[in-house]
């Protein structure tokens, strides 16, 4: 399960150094369109996540250390979508004032998207990591 988990992460981590770093260009347009798709790709990250509490568990962790670590992960993922949302909606309005608004409608919908996918995984998965870490060790 461990091994799994792993490959998610690694690939996911792929995914987002070649859309960051091999794709990158030097366009407001290119940035928004990157953030929309890896906010859309967090949920490879977030099943890295649950794959590896899993393993955590099935393995019988007792751990406390790795407990709080998975923990702290989930909570910095959560954290990440919010500050992709943020990021997102600043590249919207930027762009905004420069579309044809046929193009804006468009944009819209994937900032609304966008927002929602972001604002989601900020509020559940810091949720969920700060039960985990109130939790780590308290059984």
């Amino acid at each position: 399960m461990w091994a799994i988990a792993l490959i998610m992460l690694f690939g996911t981590v792929v995914d987002y150094g070649i859309r960051w770093i091999g794709q990158r260009q030097d366009t407001l347009t290119w940035e928004y369109v990157a953030i929309v798709n890896t906010v859309e790709g967090m949920s490879g990250l977030i099943v890295a996540l649950a794959l590896a509490y899993t393993a955590f568990y099935v393995s019988g962790g007792r751990s406390v250390a790795v407990e709080r670590m998975l923990a702290g992960s989930v909570i910095m993922v959560g954290v990440f979508g919010g500050v992709l949302g943020v990021l997102l909606i600043l590249d919207y309005f930027s762009l905004l004032s420069s579309m044809e608004p046929e193009a804006a409608e468009l944009f819209k919908t994937t900032a609304v998207k966008g927002l929602t996918l972001s604002g989601l995984y900020f509020l559940v998965l810091v949720a969920i990591g700060l039960r985990g870490l109130l939790r780590a060790g308290s059984e």
